[in-house]
């Protein structure tokens, strides 16, 4: 058992803060779990491109509005508390805050903790992290 608080992370490689997203890195691979659990808020006006090549993730809203536009059907989601949605791998989609946007986001296979949104818009898959 392993018990912790989310504050506790803060100023931690767990925790990255960068110019249009917070994200907070609850349960990481090092914790022995087979799924990573992030408290992210996404900044009011912030769009963000992702595709994640080698994640699944599924998100709930907790709070703020938006909307998640999926660049394969062409359909856009409205975002607000309560909204759950899921992304297989590879699912291209814009992520739009209109308001800050917090959502609570579980990725498998898990992520260390430290990632950040490369240049395709995903995250590096953990074999390929360099230590």
């Amino acid at each position: 058992m392993k018990v912790w608080s989310k504050s506790e992370l803060r100023n931690s490689f767990q925790h990255v803060d960068n110019h249009n997203f917070d994200s907070y890195r609850l349960l990481v691979s090092d914790d022995g779990a087979q799924y990573s659990v992030h408290d992210t808020v996404i900044r009011s006006g912030e769009t963000l491109n992702i595709c994640y090549k080698h994640q699944e993730e599924f998100v709930y809203m907790v709070s703020g509005t938006g909307y998640v536009y999926d660049c394969f059907s062409g359909v856009r989601h409205e975002l607000s508390p309560g909204v759950c949605y899921y992304l297989s791998i590879g699912d291209e989609h814009e992520l739009h805050a209109i308001t800050d946007l917090r959502g609570i986001c579980v990725f498998t296979p898990p992520t260390r903790g430290d990632e950040v949104h490369d240049d395709t818009g995903g995250y590096p898959a953990i074999n390929d992290l360099v230590e």
